[in-house]
């Protein structure tokens, strides 16, 4: 009825059909992970953006704390230095001020 041809130019075109559709397959299993690739990238871009605000915004807290502390180092240093020596040397000075004292001036 066929031909030895006719059978082989048959296998043949569905043998290249089934390819065909197994690559179609895969190309379609390619392009959803390569749209999940790009969503994750996206989130990820975003989450490095908003770590990198959070960044500068820590580094500008910081650097003005560290003025803060600086200028009340200054102002502690200013007020030891200004002790003359005579009120060093006063008994005030060497005498252990009362707890309560103490207390106020930490607040």
């Amino acid at each position: 009825m066929f031909s030895t041809l006719t059978k082989i130019l048959v296998i043949t075109i569905l043998g290249l059909s089934a390819l065909l559709w197994v690559q179609h397959q895969r190309l379609s299993s390619l392009k959803a992970e390569n749209n999940t690739q790009a969503q994750i990238i996206t989130q990820q871009s975003n989450s490095i953006k908003q770590l990198n605000a959070d960044i500068i915004k820590n580094t500008q807290i910081l650097n003005e704390l560290t003025k803060q502390e600086s200028l009340i180092r200054e102002t502690a240093n200013e007020t030891i230095e200004s002790i003359s020596e005579e009120e060093k040397n006063s008994d005030c000075y060497r005498n252990n001020a009362p707890h309560t004292v103490i207390e106020f001036l930490r607040k």
